[in-house]
């Protein structure tokens, strides 16, 4: 194989490390600016969200811990009282670092920005939740599905034109083996 195709390979594995590099910190920044509140777990608090459209409600806290399941959310707007509608979420996204992990919860859309009253029921009082937190946070489901695609896309790339420029540097072929022109040819009846 010829050394040329080095030429292609080694500009290709650059441009996809660059490229990997620069999607996963766009995914980093994209999990942790859809972050609107956080507030810890207790009966009631006010949170204030300033934005409109559809967010999730998360449950954070240390990697490795049991989530409590017992707890129930509910959430209405603070001036008029009104229920905003929490729906489960049953292809639940979860985010983990090295020492948190989050899942969502619910979804739920807010069409005026305002402040809000989170009631939290279920709270064990035995149970210290000082390293929990309840995340408000906007739905990014898009925009980690297209991060997840380049990022297999790009590693694919990086992978390819690395073997590729072993095999060249090992100076293997691609070819087929073709049968040697000395060997003597016999002609069957």
């Amino acid at each position: 194989m010829s050394r040329s195709w080095l030429l292609l390979t080694i500009p290709v594995a650059l441009a996809a490390l660059a490229l990997l590099t620069l999607t996963a910190l766009s995914l980093l920044r994209t999990v942790r600016g859809s972050v609107i509140a956080s507030v810890p777990v207790s009966a009631e608090q006010q949170v204030t969200i300033n934005s409109s459209g559809s967010f999730a409600l998360n449950l954070d806290g240390p990697v490795f811990t049991a989530r409590p399941a017992s707890l129930r959310f509910a959430l209405s707007s603070a001036e008029s009282g009104t229920q905003i509608a929490l729906n489960a979420i049953v292809f639940r996204t979860s985010v983990t670092s090295m020492s948190r992990s989050r899942v969502e919860l619910y979804s739920f859309t807010i069409r005026s920005p305002g402040t809000y009253t989170l009631r939290v029921s279920g709270i064990d009082p035995s149970t210290d939740y000082s390293a929990q937190a309840i995340l408000i946070t906007r739905r990014y489901g898009a925009a980690l599905v297209f991060h997840v695609l380049a990022l297999v896309a790009l590693g694919a790339a990086l992978i390819g034109s690395l073997v590729v420029s072993g095999l060249v540097l090992s100076g293997k072929s691609f070819a087929p083996e073709t049968p040697s022109s000395n060997a003597p040819f016999t002609q069957q009846r």
